[in-house]
């Protein structure tokens, strides 16, 4: 499938130093003519790209320091990772992948796929793929699986993801003291 065959995008350039604050570049690839001839196709798989590779430039960055709390909408707040991890993990795997793209970080018994240990990667992009879904009202993946509102039979999940969308970011102790000054 072209998912198996042809790298789109990349985020990278991930910095944790002391004197870079964390980020990510996000990459894009340009897609061939001749595998993807139409162009109006070819913009929309590098725009839904762009959604998703965005939404990893906030993941990264709770995922990559799991002190990184946020505040849900509720007033409830959290660290950033484990709501990702658990919050949303623990729903996602009582689901189906929400994307093509997503199935491929999956079992067969649909449960996360470890990678050096760790299911992270598998949990973020799905996360990631989640939250794409759910913002452009679409998903890739079979035109037969193809519904009006993909996230329709996933209200948890989709609860999770718009409260992740409204949640902000608490200050950290570093943070307080910069400001302080």
């Amino acid at each position: 499938s072209l998912h198996d065959a042809l790298p789109i995008s990349l985020a990278t350039g991930a910095t944790t130093d002391e004197i870079n604050p964390p980020h990510l570049s996000v990459l894009l690839c340009k897609l061939p003519q001749d595998i993807i001839p139409d162009e109006e196709v070819r913009r929309l798989i590098l725009g839904t790209t762009v959604v998703h590779e965005y939404f990893h430039t906030i993941t990264w960055g709770l995922l990559n320091d799991p002190d990184k709390e946020i505040q849900l909408p509720d007033g409830q707040i959290t660290q950033g990772a484990a709501f990702i991890k658990n919050m949303f993990g623990k729903a996602a795997e009582a689901h189906s992948p929400v994307s093509h793209y997503s199935s491929g970080y999956r079992n067969e018994d649909n449960t996360f796929q470890e990678r050096e240990g760790s299911t992270d990667l598998a949990i973020e992009e799905e996360f990631v793929e989640t939250l794409t879904t759910l913002t452009l009202g679409f998903a890739s993946g079979n035109l037969r699986d193809v519904t009006i509102d993909p996230l329709d039979d996933r209200e948890d999940l989709k609860s999770i993801c718009l409260d992740f969308l409204g949640a902000i970011p608490v200050a950290t102790k570093s943070t307080d003291k910069e400001i302080a000054t």
